[in-house]
């Protein structure tokens, strides 16, 4: 019946500009997504078709028949897809078409507005102010435990023992370097000794090699006692190292522990318990 009066209205009032041609192929499309019952699209097109009419043609016959066929098809497409945007749409519409058509009808340029598109736009406002106002009220979660004042401090107790494992491994690294260095020193002593060492015979009188072995001996003595300097400082870092190192592991794993509790979910449709977990 819509498109029958809008074919009439075209005959007696047709659109004119460049937009003429635009609009009849609007019409004739929202026409088809009508008939293949994609209401949302055939609203969506009606109102494309609406604006492309001239401001007197809006506030005229043409302009009312486009926005009682956009108003039909919303009716229709309330389960459709793009429905809410669609009526969001037609909404705004109407209102700037209510004050047109009145400031219009001011000056006898056109009827006034009809009665039944204030009605139209007041169960649209309604509807979307019911929307909005549940969605205010969707399900919140509540805390039960308070404020964790003092998550700083477990933080700052995470940073301080990362920092000890990280001391720990390179004091350990140390202390074993140090090991292997005085072990070396003392591979590299005994060599040297025994490689300068002198016997009887080589033209020196036994005098004379024993006060040079005596002085090969004190001078292996002291290389010696260097290596076992460097060897038991080693193994103390060594050891020192791995008990930061654990220490600070042992540090960390507790200031990482999880925390249960048991949180409301509360809501205009449901309401009930969910758990919450929290690693620090």
């Amino acid at each position: 019946m819509h498109g029958v009066l809008l074919s009439l209205a075209l005959c007696m009032q047709p659109p004119v500009g460049d937009d003429a041609h635009t609009f009849e192929a609007l019409v004739e499309q929202a026409d088809a997504a009508r008939d293949e019952g994609q209401h949302a699209d055939a609203a969506n097109l009606h109102l494309d078709a609406f604006d492309k009419l001239p401001p007197d043609q809006q506030v005229g016959l043409i302009g009312e028949i486009a926005l009682d066929n956009a108003i039909d098809s919303v009716n229709r497409a309330q389960a459709q897809p793009q429905g809410d945007e669609v009526r969001l749409r037609l909404a705004q519409t109407l209102a700037a078409a209510l004050r047109a058509r009145e400031a219009a009808a001011l000056s006898d340029a056109a009827d006034p507005p009809p009665q039944r598109w204030r009605e139209v736009l007041e169960t649209l406002e309604a509807e979307e102010a019911k929307r909005q106002a549940a969605e205010a009220h969707e399900p919140r979660a509540v805390l039960l435990t308070p404020p964790d004042e003092g998550r700083g401090d477990h933080e700052a107790a995470q940073r301080g023992a990362r920092a000890g494992m990280a001391s720990g491994l390179l004091l350990t690294a140390g202390g074993v370097g140090l090991i292997a260095s005085g072990v070396a020193t003392r591979v590299r002593v005994d060599g040297i000794a025994d490689e300068r060492r002198l016997q009887p015979g080589h033209g020196l009188s036994t005098a004379d090699v024993a006060a040079y072995d005596a002085a090969l001996d004190d001078w292996q003595a002291n290389g010696r006692l260097t290596s076992t300097v460097m060897i038991a400082g080693g193994a103390t870092a060594t050891v020192a190292g791995v008990a930061l190192a654990a220490w600070s592991g042992m540090r960390l794993r507790r200031h990482k522990r999880a925390e249960f509790s048991w949180v409301p979910v509360a809501g205009p449709t449901q309401a009930g318990l969910t758990l919450r977990v929290r690693h620090r």
